[in-house]
């Protein structure tokens, strides 16, 4: 909070189709969401841990450093956001690789399929803010006690 004000909630999309990026944002800026989009992990990357997003949407097959990998970084960094993770392959794969993320220390939200339809992305998307009220809730539960 800043001024009294509360500070948009910031969500980065990360996938070397076009496409995919401008949908991800454009239903990204409709839930409310400031956006930015990288066709690459490495674009990512060299933002820095400054620019962190509380929402991480990433392809996991991507050329160069894929999703996995740019997962496996981030992870040793302090800044973790919460993640949903996205793939045009096979269905089954993409299931496997959201139990692998939900064992991990992310905020695992979900995973999209791709192609998928708008609706589905603003339900994985609204996902990120029932957890982060969620977290909010217990935060304030833990000050109250503290007190």
């Amino acid at each position: 909070m800043k001024d009294g004000r509360t500070l948009p909630r910031r969500m980065h999309v990360i996938d070397d189709e076009n496409l995919i990026n401008e949908l991800m944002c454009q239903v990204g800026e409709l839930e409310g969401y400031e956006v930015r989009s990288f066709t690459s992990a490495l674009d990512f990357l060299a933002q820095g841990d400054a620019e962190m997003p509380d929402l991480l949407l990433v392809d996991i097959f991507m050329p160069g450093v894929d999703g996995f990998e740019l997962l496996k970084q981030l992870e040793d960094r302090k800044a973790v956001p919460a993640i949903v993770i996205m793939s045009g392959k096979d269905p089954a794969f993409l299931s496997a690789a959201s139990i692998i993320f939900k064992d991990s220390k992310f905020r695992f939200i979900g995973q999209i399929a791709k192609p998928c339809s708008v609706a589905e992305i603003r339900d994985v998307i609204s996902m990120e803010r029932v957890f982060a009220d969620r977290s909010n809730v217990v935060s304030d539960d833990a000050t109250f006690l503290e007190n």
